[in-house]
């Protein structure tokens, strides 16, 4: 599994979910710090930085620091697929707490739709 195929299966799963969404996959080898994904639908925007945890990842420094002013003037997430399999969702003002907890399985949908009720709710 790669961090990649995650992020594709992602996405299917959220434009399933929220038709009419427009999801851009974010690589910029010159700005570091940008998040993976951006979501937007229903006139807001939600920024996402997926990790794959085999058997651990990284939190960089400047990932973090953009996810927390993204999150700050926005809506902002990461998101960890655990390798055993688990995923974790943590909102950019819960950074630096630690992860001990998370969700059974690696499922998209589920994301898909917790970033949908997040959407509707702001």
């Amino acid at each position: 599994m790669r961090e990649s195929s995650l992020t594709s299966s992602l996405i299917l799963a959220l434009e399933r979910l929220m038709p009419g969404c427009v999801v851009l996959k974010h690589f910029d080898s010159v700005t570091t710090g940008i998040p993976d994904l951006s979501i937007t639908w229903a006139g807001r925007t939600v920024w996402m930085e997926i990790k794959w945890a085999h058997p651990t990842y990284e939190m960089r420094a400047d990932q973090m620091e953009t996810v927390r002013r993204l999150g700050m003037a926005g809506i902002a997430y990461y998101v960890i697929f655990e390798s055993n399999p688990k995923m974790i969702i943590i909102r950019q003002s819960n950074l630096d707490e630690d992860h001990d907890y998370g969700i059974p399985g690696h499922n998209y949908g589920m994301v898909a739709a917790f970033i949908r009720e997040r959407i509707l709710a702001a």
